[in-house]
């Protein structure tokens, strides 16, 4: 969660000189973009020791978002509702194994609080920190959990727009209940990565 940390930090502590020729860095803006997930183990099977014991978690996949963000200074308010489609995998240290016919996609709402740090020559570096509110659809049943989430993005400007570039840490509640898996396997918080690139453009 170093990610994390850092982010606290950067939020708390004086900015440098702001950028204020990104488009969108005041004002209303709305941004659409991608990402490539990767998920953390969220279940183990506590049947089988050492190496061989298999982790249950999201399969890694392709994501779509949109922001709604209004900017104060050096301050932007967001609202980001995403989207990500994909299935079940099971995996230990020597095998992976996919299974399509479990669907376990993710619709998420969450606000967030981000503030620039910094000027990087013609564009800028923000952080930003907020809860989430995920939607699994675990095969077919619904399934709110709660999360936090940090971000770092870096911005340029693209003509009237901004290329944005971030990198993102989760962390929520596991997706499955017990009476999912059984008295097997154990539960665990699920870890989040996210990779992604966007296109934000002015209101």
């Amino acid at each position: 969660m170093w990610l994390c940390l850092l982010s606290v930090f950067l939020i708390l502590v004086p900015t440098t000189s702001a950028a204020q020729d990104i488009p969108g860095s005041q004002g209303w803006s709305l941004a659409f973009g991608g990402d490539g997930l990767r998920f953390g183990p969220t279940a183990r099977d506590k049947a089988v020791p050492g190496e061989s014991a298999a982790d249950l978690r999201p399969s890694g996949r392709a994501g779509a978002r949109a922001t709604l963000a209004r900017s104060l200074g050096a301050w932007r308010m967001q609202l980001e509702a995403g989207f990500a489609q994909g299935s079940a995998e099971v995996a230990n240290q020597v095998v992976a194994v996919r299974d399509k016919t479990l669907d376990l996609s993710r619709y998420r709402l969450s606000p967030a609080l981000e503030r620039r740090v910094a000027r990087l020559g013609p564009g800028e570096l923000a952080v930003a920190l907020g809860p989430t509110l995920d939607l699994w659809r675990a095969d077919g049943n619904n399934r709110l959990r709660l999360g936090v989430e940090c971000r770092v993005a870096i911005r340029v400007p693209l003509g009237g727009l901004a290329l944005e570039n971030r990198v993102s840490l989760g962390l929520s509640g596991a997706p499955l209940d017990q009476a999912d898996l059984g008295d097997g396997f154990e539960l665990r918080a699920l870890r989040s990565l996210a990779v992604g690139v966007g296109l934000r453009l002015p209101l």
